[in-house]
């Protein structure tokens, strides 16, 4: 039985006297805190306390009202009648005030059918969207990156000859969170872009599975207190361990193609697979963060597994916004190679690094240096390595959300040679 048929049926029995002839409202545009519609409401209200909407519970009759504002009040209030009703109370609720109910549901029955049809097709789209979502826990978003290359070797570009190629690189992202604090990040990964190996040049999305899809990421972040905590289990470096590697240009999804807008503290030095992580944040932007990975931390064999084979560690002091404008951080990488960094002997690597970005409305200026301590263990193994770089980003450029950089700087060079690699890129 609906609303209206309900209180029609209780308003009749036993009802002895008509109700009084008031002035219809039906043709005005609001409903004015002096209408008789607009008072009965108000005295509904009091007496059975059928809107609550305001934060301290009151019911505010001193402005007007749109009718479809007033139809919500009203609704609301034939709730509350029913209710009582429905729970056998209904001597608490007067003829008087039932009578009053039929003639508002009259008054306003084409503003109360809008209404519930409004709220009949809301929920239907919920329900739609329930039945139809991915997960209640998971967002899946996905990314595919095309890539042609041409390749120019040194005895073909004397006579103009070129190699052109077309690779490809797929990653579907699942990012699950529990707590709406947390975070678990699943990715698969399909590649297949040969290129230039290289931690510091080649490109920043190149590589190949030969199609396949493999486990790239899967990582576990969430806070305790004011200190997040990271576990990793596979492809875990030292980058995914610190708030930020202050370069804008650092993404290999939308900022530099090469390895070398990934600044090089972050690479020189740094190897690992799996680990953990900590972020202390000591100030408001500012943060200690440190991290620790292993290159095989699943194998039981001699010289590998967490802490007995290849690995790398961090430490990074982290300053965002000082100033408003300026992001910084200093950087320490410590790291074991069995088959070394540059050569096919064990070293021990310490890198220094640091890098500043300073921000304005429209783009960004930074750049960074770092020094890297190679430690051989056989001999005359040991050196020394430097390299720098200068980035510009301007932002929104033709849409937003775009951003048009330019990344230019030394490749690591052995200290005490002269000539230097440069590299700059638009």
């Amino acid at each position: 039985m609906d609303s209206l048929a309900q209180i029609n049926e209780y308003s009749l029995e036993g009802q002895t006297s008509s109700m009084p002839q008031v002035t219809s409202v039906s043709q005005l545009s609001d409903v004015q805190p002096t209408d008789w519609a607009f008072q009965a409401l108000q005295s509904l209200v009091e007496r059975y306390g059928c809107i609550a909407g305001y934060p301290d519970g009151t019911y505010r009759g001193n402005r007007a009202m749109t009718r479809y504002e007033f139809a919500a009040g009203l609704n609301a209030c034939l709730d509350r009648i029913n209710e009582l009703i429905a729970a056998g109370l209904a001597d608490k609720v007067s003829r008087e005030d039932l009578a009053v109910l039929q003639r508002l549901q009259e008054e306003f029955a084409a503003e109360l059918a809008t209404l519930r049809g409004r709220v009949d097709a809301l929920e239907a789209r919920v329900a739609e969207l329930e039945a139809n979502q991915f997960s209640t826990t998971t967002k899946l978003s996905g990314e595919v990156i095309f890539a042609n290359q041409i390749g120019i070797d040194e005895d073909d570009a004397l006579d103009g000859a070129t190699e052109a190629t077309f690779g490809y690189r797929a990653r579907l992202n699942l990012n699950t969170s529990f707590t709406g604090e947390d975070l678990l990040r699943t990715r698969l990964q399909a590649r297949d872009i040969n290129t230039v190996s290289s931690d510091t040049y080649g490109l920043s999305y190149g590589g190949s599975s030969d199609g396949d899809f493999e486990l790239d990421d899967l990582f576990y972040t969430f806070p305790v207190g004011s200190t997040q905590v990271l576990i990793g289990a596979n492809s875990i470096g030292c980058d995914d361990y610190v708030v930020s590697t202050i370069s804008p240009l650092d993404s290999s999804s939308g900022g530099s193609t090469s390895d070398f807008g990934f600044p090089t503290q972050y690479a020189m030095g740094c190897t690992g697979n799996a680990g953990a992580g900590l972020i202390f944040q000591i100030a408001d932007g500012i943060s200690v963060d440190l991290g620790y990975s292993a290159e095989d931390a699943a194998s039981p064999a001699q010289g590998e597994g967490l802490f007995n084979g290849d690995y790398g560690a961090i430490a990074q002091l982290t300053a965002l916004d000082l100033f408003g404008a300026l992001d910084w951080a200093f950087t320490y990488v410590n790291g074991y190679a069995s088959g070394g960094f540059n050569n096919g002997f064990a070293e021990v690597a310490n890198t220094y690094g640091t890098q500043a970005n300073l921000k304005f409305d429209w783009f960004e200026l930074g750049g960074g240096v770092a020094y890297t301590d190679f430690n051989g263990l056989g001999a005359n193994d040991s050196s020394e390595q430097w390299s720098y770089q200068f980035t510009l980003a301007f932002n929104d450029v033709g849409f937003e959300g775009s951003q048009v950089g330019v990344l230019t700087g030394a490749l690591p060079w052995d200290e005490g040679v002269e000539d230097q690699s440069w590299l700059t890129e638009v």
